[in-house]
């Protein structure tokens, strides 16, 4: 889609012929090495928190408590005891493997980039698939999942986001209010107020937000400060935070549920396995039939490290 004209797109879906849908009609493409992406490849979350690459499977030690002094330390009386305590991360690196066959006819007969693309969408779908497990509900520190960023259950934790549930009545995106985007942002402890972090809308939490308005009247949904839309990931500033949408924060029936993140940095992390593997195996187990696979894996992981520096708005279920 370019534009808003929805031109036609390859069709590389693997059959004995290889030339399904429309791919025989569009390919050999020709005069422009070009063809008009779907542009599924921009992640919300990545852009939104730190992205870490790891050689190994690694354990990241997480504070389980927080250290307090309870009182003054009288003349000749003993120190306190202060002992830490901690608890830990397993960054696990999922796997998503792909295969994409092509003819040889078509790989040779076109004039455009097919081998680019093929590998440029098999990125995509890989990059669409981890964002929509990461904006999922799996629990905390799962061992088959990644952590989701609307999980429920942080019993293997020390801390949870610091959640904002809208007033009785306000089941839609319509009727979040400028108090409630407040109530979300400042719903963590006061110590992590000036951390870095980015709002990650839902597509309606975002057109609703637009439409509001401070107390003198002023759209709180603010135009970025530098560049446009066209040049950034960012929709802007929302009471003084980036604002990016996901597509995968949906739900069809949104009464109870999460509409809106405030995500601290390092509050939650991707970890990407180095090296993403992409290769050709033109003598694979479809080479009878003169066809070319080609592979793309990718490893990676996404964990909650301080739940309590973010906080989630949540809409009323009733």
């Amino acid at each position: 889609k370019n534009g808003g004209i929805q031109e036609r797109f390859i069709d590389f879906a693997s059959t004995a012929t290889g030339a399904t849908g429309n791919a025989a009609s569009l390919l050999p493409v020709d005069l422009q090495n070009e063809t008009i992406r779907m542009l599924g490849d921009l992640s919300s979350i990545r852009s939104a928190v730190d992205v870490r690459t790891y050689e190994t499977d690694v354990e990241i030690p997480l504070v389980s408590a927080r250290a307090t002094v309870t009182a003054y330390t009288g003349e000749g009386q003993p120190a306190e005891e202060f002992d830490p305590d901690f608890s830990k991360a397993r960054i696990r690196s999922y796997a998503s493997r792909i295969r994409t066959k092509i003819t040889n006819e078509v790989l040779q007969d076109s004039r455009g980039n097919a081998v680019g693309e093929i590998l440029k969408q098999q990125a995509e779908a890989t990059a669409n698939w981890f964002e929509s497990r990461m904006m999922s509900d799996t629990a905390a520190q799962s061992s088959t999942d990644v952590d989701g960023l609307l999980a429920t259950n942080f019993t293997a934790l020390p801390s949870s986001p610091a959640d904002y549930t809208c007033p009785t009545g306000s089941t839609t995106t319509d009727d979040v209010t400028y108090a409630d985007l407040v109530g979300t942002a400042y719903k963590m402890k006061a110590s992590y107020w000036g951390l870095p972090k980015n709002w990650i809308l839902s597509p309606a939490m975002f057109t609703s937000a637009m439409k509001l308005l401070d107390g003198n009247g002023r759209p709180i949904l603010q135009p970025a400060a530098m560049g446009t839309a066209q040049q950034s990931p960012a929709f802007g500033t929302l009471l003084g935070y980036p604002v990016l949408v996901s597509d995968a924060l949906t739900d069809a029936t949104p009464a109870g549920s999460f509409q809106a993140l405030l995500l601290e940095r390092s509050s939650y992390i991707v970890a990407d396995r180095v090296g993403m593997v992409s290769q050709v195996d033109p003598f694979g187990d479809n080479a009878l039939n003169g066809m070319v696979s080609y592979y793309l894996q990718f490893r990676s992981d996404a964990r909650w490290l301080r739940p309590e520096s973010s906080s989630r708005l949540k809409l009323a279920a009733s």
